[in-house]
């Protein structure tokens, strides 16, 4: 879609907060990007010839009801959003999911280089918009923190590189955080503690900047033996897989949307759930390779997170 509008949606919180959870992924065309990725998702065992789709670019998901559909991300329709949003940032942190997420916007947005790596500090682009709107620019940018820590710890196990001083001090006026946390967490109280923390984190931000925009993303597990899906699957279909501890993910976005819904209620801020569960839990289909069920290759599963994104963006219009 080229502008901004909610075609075929409506624009009520009941729609929003059905959106990605209950449809089904039905045949598209199929997409590429305007070149592919050189970093992470670019060495796919699907890839069947240089010039071909991937078979994980032929879905789109189609929402239930029919009036209730995500909208799909372009650059005009970001710059538009942001601009009447006054965004001038979206800032990703998480784990190497996140980093997919953020490197799958970039692409949506039709850059034909990599948008940055992962390590260290992460990175900084700038966004510069077209048309009606091209005097308008705004940053996306990433830093890796797996647990969500404020402060940089060496001895996390993971990487947990300091994101909350550099996302204070952020220049833009309004910026928007897309936030996630779950993969490295091997205990629910594990999960639990790490979410507390970044809710206080998440209301110093708050106190500090209170025009931005803060969206928790949920988790999604892999899949096990996902080579052997060619296709997407239906929900009574999946089959719980205990390694890594998958099993938890769906007691993490439990305890998630109970603390978000119950701080909502309290009167406190709102932190926006972006709920991408439902949706990719169908995609077994859509890994990198028998040695990766975990990360998605790209093009595919997780552009759809940035579609939903996008379409809780216009809703916020």
């Amino acid at each position: 879609l080229e502008n901004n509008t909610l075609q075929f949606q409506d624009k009520s919180p009941t729609c929003l907060e059905i959106l990605g959870k209950n449809g089904t992924w039905v045949p598209s065309e199929g997409y590429r990007y305007i070149t592919p990725l050189n970093e992470g998702a670019g060495n796919i065992d699907r890839l069947s010839g240089q010039n071909s789709f991937l078979p994980v670019t032929q879905w789109e998901w189609h929402n239930i009801p029919q009036q209730c559909q995500i909208q799909q991300m372009t650059k005009t329709g970001l710059c538009n959003v942001m601009k009447q949003l006054g965004l001038r940032g979206i800032f990703f942190v998480g784990d190497s999911l996140s980093f997919m997420m953020s490197q799958s916007m970039w692409k949506l947005l039709e850059y034909a280089d990599d948008p940055g790596n992962q390590m260290g500090d992460g990175y900084i682009r700038s966004v510069k918009c077209n048309g009606n709107n091209s005097s308008f620019t705004f940053d996306i940018s990433f830093v890796r923190n797996d647990h969500l820590t404020r402060e940089a710890v060496k001895n996390c196990s993971d990487r947990c590189n300091s994101w909350f001083d550099k996302y204070l001090s952020t220049k833009a006026a309004k910026v928007l955080l897309v936030a996630n946390t779950g993969l490295h967490t091997y205990s629910t109280e594990q999960y639990q503690k790490d979410f507390d923390s970044f809710i206080r984190s998440a209301q110093i931000i708050k106190e500090k900047r209170p025009k931005d925009i803060i969206v928790f993303r949920t988790s999604v597990p892999g899949h096990e033996n996902c080579m052997k899906h060619t296709i997407p699957i239906i929900s009574n279909q999946y089959v719980t897989s205990y390694s890594y501890h998958w099993n938890l993910i769906k007691e993490y976005n439990a305890y998630t949307t109970l603390k978000l819904s119950n701080f909502s209620i309290q009167g406190h801020m709102n932190i926006h759930l972006l709920d991408v569960y439902g949706m990719t839990l169908l995609r077994p289909d859509g890994h990198r390779s028998k040695d990766d069920c975990l990360h998605y290759a790209l093009p595919g599963p997780p552009d759809f997170w940035n579609h939903l994104l996008y379409s809780n963006l216009l809703h916020f219009v």
